[in-house]
């Protein structure tokens, strides 16, 4: 059994401070925490494309990017569900996201997509102004849900992080500046001027809504890629994600309280320490760890304690075995 909480790593800047809080109001994760080493990896979503929850999503479904394509090109694979042995395994899946990029002089951020509200029949009139557009590159579209599924040319390649890795972050950094990617800066271009006074964005301001304004794309990885996934079960407990998005660290601990109760502490009743594998992740950090109980004799002997704050803190770098005695 794996239980992945997103968010769990918090930044630096309140590592510390939520570190000593946390062993109260979730005593049984502190003391999970502090049963076995850690193994941290470091996980720059700028470089993978993803998430560090996307990467470890990605990894233990089996994805094995090509040599020069990032791991997170897999994630609309495994959004969308496309199974490896798919008819079209073998075509590159890129989805466009619509979305409100907010220009101040300081630079360009990707807003929320959630935040738009963005009716279906919006995305079918924006989708007919922009094909002409899109059709002049060569690329194709069609409508999947909220986001473009689109078709591009085989020497158009545009890898760029996921939705999810690069809502609210400054994004001029991250888009591709290849010359692989300049024909979709071009459409892209083309499209964000066509509807910067289309009457679906003429309406959604008399509404209060904030305009589309472009498009974001992600992607570019192949069902084929999906190899053997890891077979163990995994239980995804987000209910650290909202509070850290929000940087509302009072609610990140309700949260560690609340998950204390309904899955930390009857977890650690019913299931065994040896099978049971955490998975924590923060922004571009990822942490995995199995506790452990101590056996036989062991269990009679001073308890060898972990020092699990010296890699939770961000700040300092983990003991070499990340460990202590008392």
């Amino acid at each position: 059994m794996i239980l992945v909480l997103p968010h769990a790593l918090p930044p630096a800047p309140v590592a510390r401070e939520l570190g000593n809080r946390l062993m109260a109001a979730a005593p049984t994760l502190a003391s999970w925490l502090a049963s076995a080493p850690a193994r941290m990896e470091v996980l720059d979503p700028s470089v993978h494309a993803c998430t560090p929850l996307q990467s470890w999503q990605l990894r233990h479904a089996g994805y094995a990017p090509p040599d020069g394509v990032p791991l997170g090109a897999g994630w609309p694979v495994l959004e969308t569900g496309t199974q490896h042995d798919a008819p079209a395994a073998h075509e590159p899946m890129w989805l466009a996201a619509f979305v409100h990029l907010h220009v101040t002089q300081h630079g360009v951020t990707l807003t929320d997509p959630a935040r738009l509200g963005l009716e279906p029949e919006e995305a079918a009139r924006l989708l007919d102004t922009a094909r002409p557009d899109l059709d002049e590159e060569g690329i194709r579209a069609e409508l999947l849900g909220d986001r473009l599924r689109l078709f591009l040319p085989d020497s158009l390649a545009p890898y760029a992080p996921t939705l999810q890795a690069a809502t609210g972050q400054e994004i001029q950094e991250w888009w591709p500046q290849g010359a692989a990617s300049r024909p979709w800066r071009r459409v892209l271009n083309v499209v964000q001027m066509a509807w910067h006074g289309d009457p679906v964005n003429v309406e959604r301001a008399a509404r209060g809504k904030p305009p589309v304004n472009g498009l974001w794309l992600y992607g570019g990885g192949r069902p084929a890629d999906f190899h053997q996934a890891d077979p163990a079960p995994f239980k995804l407990a987000a209910d650290f994600s909202a509070p850290a998005a929000a940087g509302d660290w009072s609610a990140w601990l309700d949260a560690a309280a609340r998950l204390e109760a309904e899955t930390f502490a009857p977890l650690s009743a019913t299931t065994p320490p040896a099978t049971l594998e955490l998975v924590l992740t923060g922004d571009d950090r990822l942490c995995t760890l199995t506790p452990q109980a101590p056996r036989g004799f062991a269990r009679w002997l001073p308890r060898r304690r972990h020092d699990w704050q010296s890699w939770w803190n961000a700040q300092q770098e983990p003991a070499a075995d990340g460990s202590s005695a008392s």
